[in-house]
């Protein structure tokens, strides 16, 4: 679990591990934010604990709870008639 604290920090660090940016950076980044200084130790062990969130959260059997959805497609054409 994530310290409440950390939890915006760490939601960065995770987009930019999906965007593949390096650990040094994202520590920039992060120090440029949070005006906060973490170590590319730190950002890695945190990138690689997310990892591991994520992958628990992409393997979760969905069948368990129903998901109600609603799926609205729409096609509007302009058109004319008699030159209107």
């Amino acid at each position: 679990m994530i310290p409440e604290k950390l939890k915006n920090t760490a939601i960065t660090i995770l987009e930019m591990y999906i965007q593949r940016v390096s650990t040094r950076k994202a520590s920039k980044v992060i120090e440029n934010i949070c005006t906060i200084t973490y170590s590319k130790l730190f950002v890695s062990s945190l990138a690689k604990y997310l990892e591991k969130e994520v992958k628990l959260w992409r393997n979760n059997d969905l069948s368990i709870i129903k998901y109600p959805y609603l799926l609205v497609e729409l096609v509007y054409i302009k058109s004319r008639e008699n030159y209107r």
